[in-house]
């Protein structure tokens, strides 16, 4: 049975706000209150990584110097939102969190999904989804924590080339959007 979106309803006026706010949001046909939305990771400073399994401590590895790489962007995180029936009073959004390739873990995307429930909790029962898709672009800048202190973050090897690649390429998708002035022909 298909759900028909009512214009009065406070879940298709937030979904219409956050699409307003958020071009790239997009809404489910067949679902209306259900959305999608991809956020870039972009942190403010390059995040140190270092491509090696935890259980690699072999003699050889201990005396090699680590590769350390600096990404300035990972992988998108992508958002599903679904808001349910008595979504904001009764009941709280349902949110999944991913990231492909898998390079956020499991424990990290529980406890961002947790702290959205909090949120909701906190604002007396509210509108929610700002807040969390605005928190969730903070975190991208800190790098979601992930550092806490330590040097590098270390992932699986298994995650190198396509995290390295996926770099390079925004990189290079950053570049093509700017403009630079020619200092042979003075034009752009």
């Amino acid at each position: 049975m298909m759900v028909t979106a009512n214009e009065d309803d406070e879940r298709t006026i937030e979904l219409s706000a956050l699409q307003a706010i958020f071009p790239e949001l997009i809404i489910d046909e067949k679902q209306p209150f259900t959305a999608t939305l991809e956020l870039p990771v972009a942190p403010s400073e390059p995040a140190p990584i270092v491509f090696k399994n935890a259980s690699d401590k072999s003699p050889i590895e201990v005396d090699r110097k680590l590769q350390i790489h600096r990404l300035s962007y990972l992988p998108n995180i992508h958002i599903r939102i679904t808001l349910p029936e008595g979504y904001p009073a009764e009941n709280p959004p349902v949110l999944e969190l991913s990231a492909t390739p898998k390079w956020l873990s499991p424990e990290k995307i529980d406890g961002l999904l947790a702290q959205c429930e909090q949120f909701w909790e906190d604002m007396g029962r509210d509108q929610v989804l700002y807040l969390f898709i605005d928190h969730i672009q903070d975190s991208a800048l800190g790098a979601f924590g992930l550092l806490g202190g330590k040097e590098y973050l270390q992932l699986s090897p298994d995650l190198e080339i396509e995290l390295l690649d996926h770099d390079k390429s925004a990189k290079q998708a950053e570049f093509d959007r700017q403009s630079f002035d020619c200092g042979i022909c003075l034009g752009e």
